[in-house]
């Protein structure tokens, strides 16, 4: 199963950098079936729900991880993504411009030795 991880801003608005980007990973060889068996990504606006949206038209499946402020204040983004690492078999992050949170998601999966592939506002 290839599970990707995809991260970025809350701000991140390049629908279709992300697109180009899911597309070429999902069909390398512009082959009909895709490679990518599911997208697991948090439930913010920006990156996560472009890539759920991706996921979406893709017909691939898609889970999101909520932070729950209530229950872990200020610390509930990094549980979050502590969750997403330790409970998926995550195979690449793909890293979209962002913040704290991202940069969070990106130290968490540098220290599980999950490959990154980081991608630069166009």
């Amino acid at each position: 199963m290839n599970t990707i991880l995809v991260c970025g801003g809350a701000d991140y608005k390049n629908a279709k950098q992300l697109y180009m980007v899911m597309n070429e990973k999902h069909y390398p060889n512009r082959q009909d079936h895709g490679e990518i068996d599911l997208i697991i990504t948090g439930d913010r606006a920006g990156a996560e729900w472009l890539a759920w949206k991706w996921a979406i038209e893709a017909k691939v499946l898609c889970t999101t991880y909520p932070i729950h402020h209530l229950q872990f204040g200020k610390r509930a983004f990094m549980v979050r993504n502590k969750q997403m690492l330790e409970h998926e078999d995550i195979d690449l992050v793909i890293a979209f411009p962002g913040g704290i949170v991202t940069r969070n998601m990106i130290t968490q999966a540098r220290l599980a030795k999950i490959p990154i592939r980081m991608i630069n506002d166009v």
